[in-house]
């Protein structure tokens, strides 16, 4: 988030982050992303292309229609790192692609790719991850690929994190 700050205050200014954005250009958008945070608002834009997302709130009360204890539910995919979310302004929101709408459950294949992603990558790293374009899955978007191509998307998690280490 530092760096964003950072060229946020330097464009207000009329200066050019030219030399930064050279060098995180060479360098592979895997190992960018372990260096430059992510605003918000690209994870909001990015994630309305594939189901949206909805805040905890809202998820619960989808699951409240379906399951029992539906917030116990929810905070134990969160604290067991099974579940995409990231945090905006003190509100928990979660990227619907990730989710069985019809049964408001999780799908299978998000906690195992979850696994294999850098451990210490925090919420909106793995947020981050799944938004942006892979070179690793050949310019697809892991949210978007995880449906029909998962096998792959957890080989591209599995490689993110032996370049992140």
């Amino acid at each position: 988030m530092l760096l964003w700050t950072i060229a946020e205050s330097v464009s207000q200014f009329g200066w050019s982050m030219k030399p930064f954005s050279l060098l995180t250009q060479s360098v592979p958008q895997e190992l960018r992303q372990c260096v430059c945070p992510v605003p918000a608002d690209f994870l909001f834009q990015t994630y309305q292309n594939f189901g949206g997302v909805e805040t905890g709130d809202q998820m619960v009360g989808r699951m409240t229609e379906r399951w029992p204890q539906p917030i116990s539910r929810l905070a134990r995919w969160v604290v067991q790192r099974q579940v995409v979310n990231f945090h905006w302004h003190g509100t928990l929101y979660l990227p619907l692609f990730q989710f069985d709408l019809s049964c408001a459950w999780l799908r299978n294949e998000v906690p195992r790719v979850m696994d294999m992603l850098p451990r210490n990558f925090d919420d909106e790293e793995v947020a981050e991850w799944f938004a942006r374009p892979s070179g690793l899955l050949e310019g697809d978007i892991p949210a978007h690929a995880l449906l029909e191509r998962h096998t792959a998307v957890m080989e591209a998690a599995r490689a993110t994190r032996f370049l992140c280490q």
